[in-house]
Order: structure tokens, then sequence, then C-alpha cells
């Protein structure tokens, strides 16, 4: 425990560092987010962080495996896929990338993962036993699905100062926490690692933002929050399952879901930004960058509570934390509506 928590440690104190110099890069060639319709920011910033992520995490496993302190094996079919997301992440940010052109790449780095041995092949049932996924095709579908989903959740979060990062660092240290208890080395590792990366980049993203993490930044880390399921989900006697990183990350899962509808509602590309995402909905309400920021941090620590109480209830009764879990995120969302109404009423 000792060990994940000095690693923890240096991968913060690795991404300070590199977050310092993703800024004078961002600047230098200009790789800036600009003021428009759909941003929050008044000037321009650079939105260069994500390039921080990728160099601490390459750098910290080197030194571990260098080191002998930890060998990754578990990673080893990760790394030509994290290789596409960074890529695509970097051409994204400086060029921009269309949006069918980075779906298409996605389903490339997760179909390449799944080739590699990393992928969901079977599902841990929460009420006991677990669902053998024998049809390759099958668990290609799925695992592409999973893998695909959760970068674009994270994606879409990324939408203020503070926000994608610090949902990112509550859930890693549930994940943490759970994985302790667990016994799951792997996922401790990682998990640790991913609490020192959004820990120091929220050094300089939390408002008022000195840089953004960029599309190179919020694929990553929807990345890595897949790949911890997947792995997780290797051992059927491990309480963390695909289940842990839904519940954990439930707002941007919801929020995502959310969106498609309404766009295939009002008949829009489903591609298409729009700021009716909930972080655009409590801003609009008058409530303060740091007061949504609580708010959602808040409801985060909620859900992890959920998932970390789960591996205290027997089986047959973890059906009532999810009926809890649900009640609360709908009463939170009918309550959103309830004052968006009176909001408008009042105008």
């Amino acid at each position: 425990m000792v060990i994940v928590l000095l690693i923890s440690i240096i991968s913060f104190v690795l991404t300070v560092f590199c977050v310092k110099l993703s800024i004078k890069i961002g600047y230098k060639f200009e790789i800036i987010d600009t003021p428009g319709y759909r941003k929050i920011h008044k000037s321009p910033i650079p939105r260069s962080g994500g390039m921080a992520f990728f160099v601490s995490f390459f750098m910290l496993v080197l030194f571990l495996i260098l080191l002998k302190i930890y060998d990754f094996k578990i990673l080893k079919g990760a790394y030509l896929s994290l290789i596409i997301i960074f890529l695509l992440g970097i051409y994204d940010d400086v060029k921009g990338a269309n949006a069918k052109v980075k779906f298409l790449f996605q389903i490339l780095s997760a179909s390449l993962l799944w080739y590699n041995g990393l992928r969901i092949d079977r599902i841990t049932n929460p009420f006991g036993g677990e669902i053998l996924i024998t049809n390759n095709v099958l668990s290609l579908v799925i695992t592409v699905f999973w893998v695909v989903s959760l970068i674009n959740a994270i994606n879409l979060l990324d939408g203020m100062d503070g926000l994608a990062a610090g949902v990112i660092l509550i859930s890693s240290v549930f994940i943490f926490i759970i994985a302790g208890l667990s016994k799951n080395i792997d996922v401790l590792f990682l998990a640790s690692m991913l609490i020192g990366i959004t820990s120091g980049f929220l050094v300089f993203n939390f408002p008022p933002a000195k840089i953004f993490m960029g599309d190179t930044g919020s694929m990553f880390l929807g990345f890595m929050m897949a790949v911890l399921g997947i792995i997780g989900n290797r051992k059927s006697a491990v309480a963390i399952t695909l289940l842990v990183p839904i519940v954990l990350l439930l707002i941007p899962i919801i929020d995502t879901g959310m969106a498609i509808l309404r766009r295939l509602k009002q008949r829009k590309n489903i591609f298409q930004a729009d700021k009716e995402h909930i972080h655009h909905r409590l801003l609009a309400l008058g409530i303060g960058y740091k007061k949504v920021l609580l708010i959602i941090y808040m409801i985060n620590i909620y859900l992890g509570l959920i998932a970390l109480l789960s591996l205290f209830f027997r089986k047959e009764y973890i059906f009532i934390l999810f009926i809890v879990l649900f009640l609360g995120i709908f009463i939170l969302l009918e309550i959103l509506r309830f004052v968006e109404k009176k909001s408008k009423i009042k105008n």
C-alpha cells in the first residue's frame, strides 16, 4: 500500500511538471481553445494538457518496469491502442478531426485492444455467478461498445474547468479503495497513477483554468477507465466488475445518453454539439462555476459510496442499493427540470 501511495505522489509531481511544459507548448504552437458559442471561457486557453497525461503515464510505467517494482504485463495489449488514441487526440487538438473519423479510429483502437487480449468475455452477475460470452464476434462488439462509449462520455463531460478531471479523480479514488479491499493489484496500480495524473492536472485546470486537457486528455481518461473496467472484470472473484465504472461514471453516461436521444428527437446529427449538457443547464440557472463543480463532485461521491457499499451487501440484497442509486439520480433530474421551469416562468 505504501508503494502505490508513493506512485500517486510521484505521478502527481511528474504531471505538474509536464503540464507546465504543456502550457508553454500550447502557446508556442498555437494549440489554443478560443471562446465560442458552446465555450464557457472568455479568453484563449491552451488545450494541450492531454499531452502531459500520456507523457506522465508512459514515463512512470517505464520507470516502474526498469526498477522491477511492477511489470505491467496486464497492459501489454493496451499500448498500441493508447498510441492510436494519443495520435488521434493530438491531431484533433491541433488540426481538428471530423467526428466520424474520430469515431472510426476509436473503434480501431478498441478492436486492437480486444485482439491483443484485453476483452470482455464474461460479465460478473452482481447477484451471483457470471455470464460467459463464448462468441468472439459478440465479445468484440461488447468490448468496442464499452471502450468507445466511455471515451465519448468523458469527452462530452469535459465542458467546463475542473469537471472531467475532478470526476475521474473521485472515481479513481473509489476504484483504488475497492481494488485495495479486493486485493486487485493490477487495478490498484493503475488507479493510483490516475489519481496522481488527475490531481496534478487539477492544479492548473480548476477554475479559473490555465490549461485544458483537450480531446487528447479526455480520450485518454475515458480509455483508461474502460481498461480498468475490463481488467477488473477478468477475475469473477474480484468485486471490481464493469458495474463499478458504470456506477461511478453514471453522470457522463446518462448525460451522453440524454444528448443522443435529444439530438435524435430534434433530427440533428448525434455528433453535433450543443449547450444542453447537465453542467450547461446548471450554469444557465445562474449557479456559479465552483458551485456547479461542487454539486457534480458531491453526486459523484454519492455514486462512489454506493459502489463501495456494494462490497459489503449480501448478493441478494444488492438490488436495494441500485434502487436507491437510480431513485436518487431520478429525483435530482426531476429537481433540475422543476427549477428550470420555475426559472423560465420568472423570466
